[in-house]
């Protein structure tokens, strides 16, 4: 193509050709993520690479390169069962990530970079890497969560504090408990450990289970050490230690000694504070709180009380004032009702005794109907044998018999029929 007029379709496949024949596989490109955006499976990313910042203007670095990305779903799909989780947290913009790439151009779509794979150790360094697998560990097994289920007692009175004898973090923890401004009594109990180096895991971890042995000695266990580096603080991201302080019996407080840097000890632990000192001043504030709360009881209760009193005072001196007003509404009601009887008793005696005049009355006349004169007078008679009522049956031929009529007797013998 030596001519020096090109169409545009002839010069963009003159550099894809160009492109074709010195980049024929695969490389590795470390940039930053701008963009991530999903659609249909595929992963469509925005690289690009800053300068050195400028700490005097505070600017974060201005962008010298950019250009676009693609994992194609299929491709997505094989670096997720190669990554797992892993490939999701990488694909987060502000990250930098080395990823492998073709470099493709396309006579009508242009420049484009076809990912197909990623390294994580890049992006989050060996250490991050193997500290996110612990994190993914304890989750799936239900550590990571373990410890803060459990109860502290609202007073903590006694402490199994591990940290090692000559740390100064120790000692700012025993200072501010000793001379707390409310004057607490609480008693602490060193379990000395190494705090640095390879023996941290293998000394802690025993101090754990001797801890566990006296639970029922403590209301918690307070982990500190003095401040360090951050490659000071691996041990405490490691999974055999980190899974003996998920299974501590007591609640675990840490004060491990950084202001930035969070450790999975911090992330399983009860209650993570940044010092020794802060560690000590939550438990002394953890007291506070609890009789804090007594005299808010307290308060209540004194003001309920009060609030009844008031209430009941109020009730009696009502019904005080109102006592005679009552006795005399019963005297006045009283004195209607003997008024009342006194007026309707004579009128009852009345009408009983006129009841009663002609209930005897009926009697009289009842009893003058059965007088046996009457009934003589009607021509009934009575026969009597022996000075008893005669009956057919008992008499016999001879017997003699008397028979009262109304105007006198007869007497007579029985004949026989």
């Amino acid at each position: 193509m030596q001519n020096s007029q090109y169409t545009l379709f002839e010069l963009n496949e003159h550099i894809r050709r160009i492109m074709a024949l010195n980049f024929s596989e695969a490389i590795w490109i470390s940039c930053e993520l701008a963009q991530v955006s999903v659609s249909r499976g595929h992963r469509f990313l925005s690289l690009i690479e800053k300068d050195e910042p400028d700490p005097i203007l505070g600017d974060e670095g201005q962008i010298i390169a950019q250009s676009d990305a693609v994992i194609w779903a299929r491709e997505y799909q094989l670096l997720n069962r190669k990554l797992g989780t892993t490939l999701e947290q990488l694909l987060q913009p502000g990250l930098q990530v080395m990823v492998k790439a073709h470099v493709e151009y396309h006579e009508r779509y242009g420049f484009k970079l076809r990912v197909v794979d990623i390294d994580p150790a890049y992006t989050v360094g060996k250490l991050a890497l193997q500290r996110q697998a612990v994190i993914e560990k304890l989750k799936k097994k239900g550590l990571l969560e373990k410890n803060k289920a459990l109860a502290i007692a609202p007073v903590i009175q006694s402490i199994a504090v591990i940290s090692s004898l000559t740390a100064a973090g120790y000692q700012d923890f025993r200072q501010q408990i000793d001379e707390n401004a409310y004057g607490y009594k609480i008693r602490y109990e060193l379990f000395d450990a190494a705090m640095q180096g390879e023996r941290v895991r293998l000394e802690v971890g025993r101090k754990i289970k001797q801890i566990n042995k006296r639970a029922k000695e403590f209301d918690c266990v307070v982990l500190i050490r003095g401040g360090g580096a951050k490659l000071d603080l691996i041990a405490f991201d490691e999974e055999e230690l980190c899974v003996t302080l998920a299974n501590c019996k007591l609640p675990l407080i840490t004060g491990i000694g950084h202001d930035i840097d969070e450790t999975i000890a911090d992330m399983l632990a009860f209650q993570s504070l940044k010092t020794p000192t802060a560690a000590a001043d939550w438990v002394v504030q953890h007291n506070m709180q609890f009789e804090l709360d007594l005299l808010e009881q307290g308060n209540y209760i004194k003001q309920l009380a009060s609030q009844i009193l008031i209430n009941e005072n109020f009730q009696l001196e009502r019904i005080t004032q109102g006592i005679p007003l009552q006795a005399k509404n019963t005297l006045q009601l009283q004195r209607r009702m003997l008024d009342y009887i006194a007026d309707e008793l004579p009128k009852q005696a009345r009408r009983s005794m006129a009841s009663e005049g002609q209930r005897l009355e009926h009697q009289q006349k009842i009893l003058a109907l059965l007088d046996p004169v009457n009934i003589f007078e009607r021509g009934f008679s009575i026969t009597l044998h022996n000075g008893k009522i005669a009956k057919a049956k008992d008499l016999k031929e001879g017997d003699t018999i008397e028979t009262l009529l109304g105007d006198g007797k007869v007497n007579s013998k029985v004949i026989k029929d």
